[in-house]
């Protein structure tokens, strides 16, 4: 009798709760399109747990009935449209399925840069979507009846009841298990995020209590050292390092005349700009991502080393929550440029200049730009629209179509201006009578339709090389090179900008306690070890 009462009543809540299942299943049924899946993941991480979910979430509902068990639909289909809806739209214009990295990512982008995604990847499939998918939503509610709710009187109910609840309990608080369930994987990374970004606020106060840095740089001498951080950069569309057409003149002019070191084999920790500027400005690693929080940032030592430190950033510094460029920035020991309305970056010229005129005698200057950042027409100013692919053909890809062509030409155009830009602030060093050099290298890279039909980055589990390698370029003054004479300049070392605040340390002659000679590209006790792109060991 158990058995047959079993059975009816699981026929009975799958029955009425057709609009759980729609609401869970919704996403999955698109996992064919994810190329970060492995078959096991489809089938029981995703697969087989958000049908456990489905199940034992309906069967928790159907323990409610009349307006009751209308009103738990209800606000379940609420709180589902927004993660079905950008977990679908990722899937259909990524081909990823969103994790929880993914997520992050979109909480910390700012107003403009989610502006101009929306405005180049949303299109009338996306739209007809998310409108079917809430219309489909509200007819199932408005058709759902369970008029006789399950009750504790009969055994199975006893037993399948705490079932059901720690099956959707552990979904919904399991790092491992969430990304099964959209709506329970976004929320749930809302939660972890607030609790992150709590760290970061009191990572503030670190520098109240670090250990003080040295710096062995001559007293007598003006210094003026420059840090770019660029933004999705491709080094396939840069001729400095192999691609066909000439994006780089400037950069390719002072390699050839033995002024700019190009290194050939750096990559990123990750590939997207959070993710990957935390370790970038930081002691933080693939080993020690806690270090974040824990040790002081690059510019903490650099200020303590007796350097005034400034930053000129040309993109807006919070998202939904502040970013670790905030974070970093917040040091009132120096000032903050933020040009957050500029398009291009040009605008970082003129503030270059007014912070190359202050007083200070040792200065670091931190330089982040939207550099070649989506949309790439904003990139560039009129006069660098040079490539046309009707003119100077691109190599022949069978999937190209007319617009991603037209797309390659911007990209390759907001290639050649951020080459104009470095080439100025380099020029600017050159004719002041200071020890400085500029070190340029990128967040992470962007897919431009190189090998398959992508445009972007993500945070994936298996990273593209497009995505992954990074420029990373040293230029030196004369007066540089006769002051710091040690640096070790080899060029095919396996590096991670990781790293960076180690190789740093080593350009400006810093000593700090966390400092670690080994993880230094210019140190000759640099010691090549185990990289990582997201969690993806690279060669």
């Amino acid at each position: 009798m158990q058995c047959i009462y079993a059975q009816s009543t699981m026929i009975k809540y799958i029955k009425n709760a057709g609009a759980v299942f729609y609401m869970v299943l919704f996403c999955p049924c698109f996992l064919f399109w994810a190329d970060n899946l492995t078959i096991n993941e489809i089938l029981f991480r995703v697969g087989l747990v958000s049908i456990l979910a489905a199940i034992a979430l309906s069967y928790l509902v159907s323990f409610t009935s009349g307006k009751t068990y209308k009103t738990i639909l209800t606000v379940l289909f609420i709180l589902s449209i927004p993660a079905n809806i950008i977990t679908w739209s990722y899937l259909y214009t990524a081909k990823q399925w969103m994790t929880v990295s993914s997520l992050w990512v979109i909480f910390s982008t700012n107003t403009k840069e989610a502006t101009e995604y929306i405005s180049q990847f949303t299109d009338i499939t996306n739209i007809f979507v998310a409108v079917l998918y809430v219309i489909v939503g509200i007819i199932l509610i408005a058709f759902a009846k369970n008029e006789k709710r399950i009750s504790f009187k009969k055994l199975v109910d006893k037993i399948m009841f705490p079932v059901a609840f720690i099956t959707v309990t552990l979904v919904m608080i399991s790092h491992y298990l969430t990304m099964a369930v959209p709506t329970f994987s976004l929320y749930h990374s809302v939660i972890r995020f607030a609790a992150y970004n709590n760290d970061m606020r009191n990572m503030l106060h670190l520098s109240e209590n670090m250990p003080s840095a040295s710096c062995n740089l001559q007293d007598g001498t003006s210094h003026v050292f420059v840090i770019v951080i660029g933004e999705s950069t491709n080094i396939y569309h840069q001729n400095i390092y192999g691609y066909s057409r000439e994006t780089t003149p400037m950069q390719s002019l002072l390699k050839k005349n033995g002024e700019l070191i190009v290194y050939k084999d750096v990559v990123t920790p990750h590939v997207s700009t959070r993710n990957s500027l935390e370790k970038v400005l930081s002691f933080a690693n693939h080993d020690f991502p806690k270090k974040m929080i824990t040790e002081p940032s690059i510019v903490d030592i650099v200020n303590s080393a007796g350097f005034t430190s400034y930053w000129v950033n040309n993109q807006e510094i919070s998202g939904m929550w502040q970013s670790p460029v905030c974070y970093v920035c917040a040091n009132h020991s120096y000032f903050l440029i933020d040009l957050i309305n500029e398009n291009n970056d040009a605008a970082v010229i003129e503030p270059f200049y007014k912070i190359l005129s202050d007083s200070s005698r040792n200065k670091i200057i931190f330089l982040h730009l939207v550099g070649n950042h989506f949309a790439y027409s904003n990139r560039y100013p009129s006069t660098f629209n040079k490539f046309d692919h009707k003119n100077q053909l691109l190599e022949d890809k069978n999937f190209r179509t007319e617009y991603m062509k037209q797309t390659i030409d911007e990209y390759d155009n907001s290639i050649l201006f951020g080459d104009y830009l470095l080439n100025e602030i380099i020029d600017t060093l050159r004719k002041i009578d200071v020890s400085s050099f500029v070190l340029f290298f990128s967040d992470h890279g962007e897919d431009v339709y190189d090998d398959r039909d992508f445009l972007g980055h993500q945070s994936v589990v298996f990273p593209t090389q497009y995505q992954a390698r990074v420029p990373f370029v040293l230029w030196r003054s004369s007066l540089y090179l006769k002051e710091v004479p040690e640096i070790i300049i080899d060029t095919i070392r396996p590096y991670n900008t990781e790293d960076l605040i180690h190789s740093v340390a080593t350009l400006m002659r810093i000593s700090y306690p966390s400092v670690d000679s080994t993880r230094s590209i210019f140190s000759p006790y640099f010691t090549k070890r185990q990289r990582f792109v997201e969690k993806t060991k690279w060669k």
